[in-house]
């Protein structure tokens, strides 16, 4: 499997649990006094976001900067070599990252190419190092298993046993909004808007290894942390 991914850009205050090779799922709880930069290089996670509180943005070159604040949620392929970089803005915040490999959508969950976004039936089919995402709003189902994650006492194995539970909860919840097309764009970069659903979804076309070489990562991440506060204002995509 290599590294686990540094995909909370919220961390030292970020806990990831593994349930496997191909399975994880984080807790972030942050409250920093200035912004914080965060560089991630793509490892081909299937990654669902789920922003209760706080503002991050993100950016990838060639895309539209993304905007997540409280109560939105993020699906996002982070293809092999693609750098992303993430501002968590000063502010208090929790959210929770469920984070799968994309052919784990067919192999554990049943959901065939067929059913899929066209970027990850493509990738799964042709294994070309891609970014895409899809935004929305958190509906009451997700908030409350995000709340019921953030509220636990559980510890050790039923814990474990806990987070694992809920982490499958909220990657079915958000896949059963993308299958029923309440939040699916029907072109790339564009504004995809729906009664419940009201968030931005953006899609990239496949990356060519050689714009983004996946150079060699001593690190989990590279932080930096301003000397001063700075304003934090994402720009809209």
């Amino acid at each position: 499997m290599g590294r686990l991914p540094n995909s909370l850009p919220q961390d030292p205050d970020a806990e990831i649990i593994s349930f496997g090779p191909n399975f994880l799922v984080g807790l972030s709880r942050f409250d920093p006094t200035v912004e914080i930069v965060d560089e991630e290089i793509g490892q081909d996670w299937l990654k669902f976001h789920f922003q209760l509180r706080g503002t991050v943005s993100y950016t990838v070159p060639g895309q539209s900067p993304l905007a997540v604040d409280d109560l939105t949620c993020v699906a996002a392929l982070h293809g092999q070599g693609i750098v992303k970089k993430s501002f968590v803005a000063p502010r208090p915040g929790f959210a929770v990252t469920v984070l799968c490999r994309p052919e784990m959508l067919r192999e554990r969950f049943g959901i065939h190419l067929a059913d899929m976004p066209g970027p990850l039936s493509r990738y799964l089919e042709q294994g070309e190092p891609t970014w895409y995402a899809e935004t929305g709003k958190m509906t009451p189902e997700m908030v409350m298993s995000v709340r019921a994650l953030e509220a636990m006492s559980f510890r050790g194995a039923m814990r474990n046993a806990y987070v694992e539970a809920r982490g499958v909860e909220l990657l079915c919840e958000f896949w059963s909004q993308i299958s029923r097309g309440e939040h699916r764009p029907t072109r790339p970069s564009m504004s995809a808007r729906c009664p419940r659903w009201s968030g931005r979804a953006t899609i990239s076309t496949p990356i060519s290894g050689n714009r983004w070489p996946c150079r060699s990562w001593p690190g989990m991440s590279a932080r930096t942390r301003p000397s001063c506060p700075r304003r934090f204002a994402p720009s809209s995509a």
